[in-house]
């Protein structure tokens, strides 16, 4: 099941995505791209995100929603735990995640690399991949559930 999420997002329904998101992810993915500056606190967030460093850093044309004709970006990736949840929902909404402030395109996966929530923020899309193993736990996240429609 694919559910798209709306035009905005309010801070409630992006607190109860990652409250959601928590139950079944592991991972926070956001890009860094060639050519677009970012400020040094953009620069940064990995590190902020991440004091003890696991994170994971790659090379790529390719991330949830995008595939870049030239050139390569920087993908990076730290584990969603309970402090990187509580930054998220005072931090950015989705929408808000554009350079230079911001790295873009944040997205949350599974253990298995599988992408739950991704973005396209310059473009304000969105979207929720929900296995059929995850539908019942919408129900915890009523607000959630109100601003996403089924595809």
């Amino acid at each position: 099941m694919k559910l798209d999420g709306p035009g905005r997002w309010t801070r409630h329904e992006y607190a109860e995505l990652i409250d959601f998101c928590v139950l079944v992810g592991s991972r926070v993915q956001f890009v860094y791209q060639d050519d677009l500056d970012f400020e040094p606190s953009a620069r940064a967030l990995v590190d902020v995100l991440n004091p003890d460093g696991e994170q994971a850093t790659r090379r790529s044309k390719r991330w949830p929603g995008t595939r870049l004709l030239d050139g390569k970006a920087t993908v990076c990736s730290v584990p969603l735990t309970e402090q990187v949840a509580v930054w998220l929902k005072e931090g950015p909404l989705p929408y808000d995640w554009i350079a230079p402030k911001w790295p873009e395109d944040v997205a949350i996966l599974r253990r298995d690399g599988s992408v739950v929530f991704g973005s396209i923020a310059h473009e304000r899309d969105s979207w929720l991949k929900v296995r059929r193993s995850e539908v019942a736990l919408l129900d915890r996240f009523p607000a959630l559930m109100c601003c996403l429609r089924a595809r």
